[in-house]
């Protein structure tokens, strides 16, 4: 699992790796230094899962709300 960089739109970050991704019921959560924190897609600037797997021995950066426009978010 990799870290996932996550700036809400109020300012507030949060890093670490994604617990449970959940893009058609708007939200992922994800365990930082505080604990595990649920943040609505709806209130991400941005999230980036950097060096991630995105292919047969390929590696990149992730844009996390790209990836649930994906898998059903209509945000």
């Amino acid at each position: 699992m990799h870290d996932t960089l996550v700036k809400l739109k109020d300012g507030r970050t949060f890093c670490g790796p994604i617990w449970t991704f959940r893009p058609q019921e708007g939200y992922m959560e994800i365990v930082d230094a505080e604990g595990l924190v649920r943040v609505h897609l709806d209130n991400i600037e941005s999230a980036v899962t950097k060096d991630e797997r995105v292919g047969p021995g390929i590696t990149g950066d992730v844009d996390e709300l790209e990836r649930a426009r994906k898998h059903g978010w209509e945000g």
